[in-house]
């Protein structure tokens, strides 16, 4: 899935974000750093509770308040630095530049208003100085984009008369209303049966084709990764561990936790028990002085305990952070 060099849309940089607790400072994002190519999809995986949605929320400054705090770190989309901008400016930029499409669309929908109401929402934001009747026209082709069958009818319905794959594309068709240059998908597919994920995906991979949209998806599952993702980062307790090249990464992965993920992923010739991984991820609130996998890895040492290890590079676009791992030698000029 190797594509052309692109031009960077969204580049974090050394990205912290805190939640204040009462139970101690929960340090959710702790230095991610990540870029995103016009056209391109970035997978971001990992366990449950890793920081893959406070990445992506802290990204779009919506944390959770008035706990959530970015402390660290910048978020440049198309040249502008999204930490330094007023919330009154963040408006102008949700939606309009980047978006966000939740995972379970039962709870991104309002039950008491109509489809078109909320779609109709959305565009105000973005589109004051345009009357009811247009704004309604743009709502209908918003759905007619995610290939909603009568979007003129499905206007007036509510979401409890769609099923789950339709309220999905709903939720897509808001996030993409605003044609943003960025949209972040938050486990699109969870809520949704093979047939209607598969379909849902062509879907998107059809709009990015179309309008050359920035992706960051993130998911558990990495048969959705083949399908959907030209890169993938690796991310566990806060931090990215390991990233590089779709077909690199799943054919060589460096990181003993990259390397422990794939080998859980059940095969259909597979006659063993499944492989799981042992332990639990440390609490990010107590976090350890080193390495954050070291009391759940089997190359463990010393060092491990001691200090974090650095991000090397372990090949043409592929880094690792693991002390078990050589840099590969720089290109000869």
């Amino acid at each position: 899935m190797s594509r052309p060099a692109e031009r960077v849309v969204l580049e974090v940089k050394d990205l912290h974000a805190h939640l204040y607790t009462r139970w101690g400072v929960v340090r959710a994002v702790d230095g991610v750093s990540l870029t995103l190519h016009e056209g391109e999809t970035l997978g971001l995986v990992g366990e449950s509770g890793c920081g893959k949605t406070m990445t992506a929320l802290s990204v779009l400054r919506l944390l959770p308040q008035p706990a959530g705090q970015i402390v660290g770190g910048q978020i440049i989309l198309d040249g502008e630095d999204l930490v330094t901008k007023s919330e009154r400016e963040m408006e102008q930029v949700r939606g309009r530049k980047i978006a966000m499409i939740l995972q379970d669309p039962q709870t991104s929908l309002d039950p008491v208003f109509s489809i078109g109401n909320q779609i109709v929402e959305a565009l105000r934001v973005h589109r004051r100085a345009e009357g009811r009747r247009e704004l309604w026209r743009r709502a209908g082709e918003a759905l007619r984009r995610v290939k909603v069958a009568a979007p003129e009818e499905r206007l007036r319905d509510y979401p409890h008369q769609m099923s789950g794959g339709m309220k999905q594309r709903v939720v897509g068709a808001i996030a993409v209303a605003g044609e943003p240059r960025v949209l972040i998908a938050d486990e699109p597919t969870t809520a949704l049966d093979v047939t209607i994920q598969l379909q849902y995906l062509e879907l998107l991979k059809e709009i990015q084709a179309r309008t050359r949209l920035a992706m960051l998806f993130i998911t558990h599952d990495f048969g959705i990764v083949a399908r959907m993702c030209d890169r993938v980062a690796v991310m566990y307790a806060g931090r990215i561990v390991e990233h590089g090249p779709l077909r690199t990464l799943f054919r060589a992965p460096r990181h003993p936790y990259t390397q422990a993920l794939m080998a859980a992923v059940p095969r259909l010739n597979a006659v063993d028990r499944l492989t799981a991984i042992d332990g639990q991820p440390p609490a990010l609130h107590r976090l350890p002085a080193g390495c954050r996998f070291a009391p759940r890895c089997r190359y463990v040492d010393a060092r491990c305990h001691l200090e974090y290890p650095a991000v090397v590079p372990v090949g043409p676009g592929h880094e690792a952070a693991c002390w078990r791992v050589e840099p590969s030698p720089s290109p000869s000029r």
